[in-house]
């Protein structure tokens, strides 16, 4: 039995052939790449909008951000998407401080 047969199809799909192994081979091409996406690839390297060198996308902190630009009437022509680095994002004031935990027996031992 063929994969392009479906029960009760409309005459579209008998005259051109059902899309069901279109479907699927794009489904599975798809799965391949999202599962060739691990940690075996090289990560890009980016542009640190704020600091002017390069990054890396694994950067744990790394930013993306959505500007207003303004012309010389301070009037709003766009809004752009700017690229920060863990290091600038931070000294930007963009990442909030990373929750710990106090030493055990730290609190009200002062």
């Amino acid at each position: 039995m063929s994969t392009d047969y479906v029960p009760m199809a409309n005459a579209a799909c008998q005259r051109t052939g059902c899309q069901l192994s279109q479907a699927l081979s794009i489904a599975r091409a798809t799965e391949n790449i999202i599962s060739g996406l691990g940690r075996n690839s090289m990560s890009q390297a980016l542009w640190c909008d704020q600091g002017g060198h390069a990054f890396s996308e694994r950067d744990p902190g790394r930013q993306r951000i959505s500007v207003d630009v303004l012309n010389e009437d301070t009037e709003e022509i766009e809004s752009e998407t700017r690229d920060l680095c863990g290091e600038c994002a931070r000294d930007a004031g963009l990442l909030s401080p990373r929750k710990t935990r106090s030493p055990k027996g730290s609190i009200g031992n002062g």
